[in-house]
């Protein structure tokens, strides 16, 4: 990602948000470092934004941090919005083909390492939110 004047840019897949879309789909939040820093208050990109932003780069620690955005449910007709202003159609493709990468041993091994999440609960809802989400921001796509 790029920060330009008046928006960001993502050359990799050709898309450019500007500052006034990013700042209507943020929050003022806390934000704590993990190493014992004093907290910053900053602007974040909502929950919805922000799986949108990681479906841009869809490294592997992208796809780890769209899984643990499901824990609660995904705002899927805002996704879809962004998708759409986006207008990038392979990342809807990859958002797709997140329930069948989330199934992978390997995946599955790495969110636990990183997350430390061991719950086979917690995971399934997860599953189940993600599997949700795919299924709601696909069915109002053409």
């Amino acid at each position: 990602m790029d920060l330009l004047v008046g928006g960001v840019a993502d050359r990799k897949v050709g898309v450019w948000l500007p500052h006034g879309y990013l700042a209507k789909n943020s929050e003022p939040r806390e934000v704590r470092a993990s190493f014992g820093a004093p907290p910053v208050r900053c602007n974040v990109a909502s929950r919805d934004l922000l799986i949108a932003l990681k479906l841009q780069p869809f490294r592997l620690v992208d796809r780890r941090d769209i899984f643990a955005l499901c824990f609660d449910p995904p705002d899927a007709k805002a996704l879809r919005r962004h998708l759409e202003r986006l207008g990038n159609p392979v990342l809807g493709t990859r958002l797709r083909e997140m329930p069948a990468i989330v199934e992978e041993r390997a995946f599955e091994d790495s969110f636990k390492g990183v997350y430390r999440v061991v719950s086979k609960r917690v995971l399934a809802r997860l599953k189940r939110n993600l599997a949700a989400l795919v299924r709601e921001t696909s069915r109002g796509s053409a």
